[in-house]
């Protein structure tokens, strides 16, 4: 049925009943019988076609016969497509997957050739001189935890890590007490450059931060040290006052120095009086 309609001559565009008793009197019942009247008449086909649809109520003319074969064989010619397709669609859903499978393993092969890759490049070696010896690992003292600027070292905060030697439980005995001149994070070894040279109780100080006006030439080994704190007046009434400190740690960046203070109680009150309107100058001890 579904073949039938197609080749219906309904199917020609803007064909009219009258046309289609006109034909079906030439006995062209259909598409492919009007191209087989045009293909068996060997001479002027067209005019014959006209010539044999004439009956009483007229017939079509020749202009008329070419428009209706054209439009045939342009719906004739496009069922090769589609019934090729339908003759071998399973081949072509079967390429599909096919293709489908095969961009999906890319990935999978790609990883499975560089871990293939990695495994020989690391073989070679261990065949030709046999396997390294494991890295060895030596003890030193680390932080067990983090340690805050000016925090005092302690059992609580540093430990040895790998494995216990001589030199550094002593290093580890002589750190106690001592204070961090700088943050240091939890695992990190702990070196000499980042804690300070000697002790300080900071339960019995108080601390304090100062911009300087310029920075004596010292380095981080010599914290904490006894100074002078000079406070100089910038009203220019020539006053200001020289107070002892400890200097216990100092930052010398050159655009704005600033030094940590820890002073005894009874002079806080003194400090207080100067901070913000004067200039402050370390001056150093012997």
């Amino acid at each position: 049925m579904r073949l039938r309609w197609s080749s219906s001559l309904k199917r020609l565009k803007g064909i009219t009943k009258a046309e289609i008793t006109q034909l079906e009197a030439a006995r062209i019942l259909d598409q492919p019988s009007l191209l087989k009247a045009f293909d068996e008449q060997e001479d002027a086909p067209i005019r014959s076609i006209s010539a044999a649809t004439n009956n009483q109520n007229g017939s079509v003319d020749e202009a008329r016969i070419v428009e209706l074969l054209s439009e045939s064989l342009g719906r004739t010619s496009k069922p090769l497509v589609a019934g090729h397709f339908r003759s071998h669609w399973a081949d072509y859903l079967f390429t599909l997957a096919v293709a489908l499978m095969i961009v999906g393993l890319v990935p999978y092969l790609r990883t499975t050739a560089e871990k293939t890759w990695d495994y020989a490049w690391d073989a070679v070696p261990k065949f030709l001189w046999g396997e390294p010896e494991p890295k060895k690992e030596t003890p030193a003292v680390v932080a067990s935890k983090g340690i805050a600027a000016l925090a005092t070292l302690t059992d609580d905060n540093i430990t040895i890590n790998n494995g216990m030697s001589e030199h550094e439980s002593k290093r580890m005995a002589a750190m106690k007490g001592r204070y961090a001149l700088v943050p240091i994070a939890a695992g990190a070894a702990i070196k000499d450059y980042d804690i300070s040279k000697g002790k300080l109780d900071f339960t019995s100080v108080r601390i304090l931060r100062v911009g300087l006006k310029s920075a004596p030439p010292i380095d981080n080994q010599s914290f904490p040290r006894n100074i002078d704190a000079l406070f100089s007046a910038r009203d220019g009434t020539h006053t200001g006052a020289q107070i002892p400190a400890t200097l216990v740690a100092l930052d010398p960046t050159p655009s704005a120095p600033t030094a940590t203070l820890a002073l005894d109680p009874k002079n806080a009150g003194e400090v207080a009086k100067w901070i913000g309107s004067s200039d402050v100058y370390i001056l150093m001890r012997p």
